[in-house]
């Protein structure tokens, strides 16, 4: 059980100050300042959205999570895909917990809607949310209802179009190493002191 919740959840969070997100490139900078520490394993800038799975008429509330794969990532979802391929290849990948896929009748290689009301289209019928077909590369079991019935993970890119803030993160996760895992609230104190106001 610990190692499944330190597997989906880092010890770290870090977020811009004043409701701001992280440009894509400001990201990779302060990533690679964290990454010289020796109390920190891995970072991972991740998008983070609510939005809606559509397939026919089942209609279910998930959670979007929005990553890099190819990066050393701090979530390790990877370990627990069951079926098919943890490596989100096209944009239109998606992996998506087996609780969830169970509910919505969906396998690999399904495609599924996946629907927010953020950055929607106005249109003279009215506002049209925003809708994208994708297809499921992967499924996991953590063993955790609440992310197997919930978690979708897909390419940063795309996810970031289900926000308020397209081609931005909304976070930056650190995980430490094992040493330090006891000392997060410390190390998170400290790291709020040496990256100043603009972060939290």
């Amino acid at each position: 059980l610990k190692s499944t919740i330190l597997g989906f959840n880092s010890h770290i969070y870090i977020f811009k100050d004043s409701n701001s997100d992280f440009r894509f490139s400001e990201a990779d900078s302060l990533r690679n300042i964290l990454n010289k520490r020796k109390e920190i394993v891995s970072t991972s800038a991740i998008v983070m959205a609510q939005a809606m799975l559509s397939k026919g008429e089942r209609i279910k509330g998930c959670i979007i999570r929005g990553i890099d794969w190819k990066s050393n990532s701090a979530i390790n979802y990877k370990n627990y895909v069951i079926k098919g391929n943890w490596q989100l290849k096209s944009d239109n990948d998606v992996v998506i917990g087996i609780q969830l896929a169970e509910t919505m009748n969906l396998t690999v290689g399904d495609t599924l809607s996946v629907i927010s009301p953020l950055n929607s289209s106005k249109t003279v019928f009215g506002i049209i949310p925003r809708k994208k077909e994708f297809r499921i590369a992967g499924i996991f079991k953590s063993g955790m209802f609440e992310y197997d019935s919930s978690y979708l993970f897909m390419n940063a890119i795309p996810a970031s179009y289900f926000t308020a803030s397209p081609r931005k993160f909304n976070m930056i996760e650190v995980k430490l190493t094992p040493d330090y895992i006891e000392k997060a609230d410390y190390e998170e104190y400290v790291l709020t002191a040496e990256l100043g106001a603009d972060y939290q």
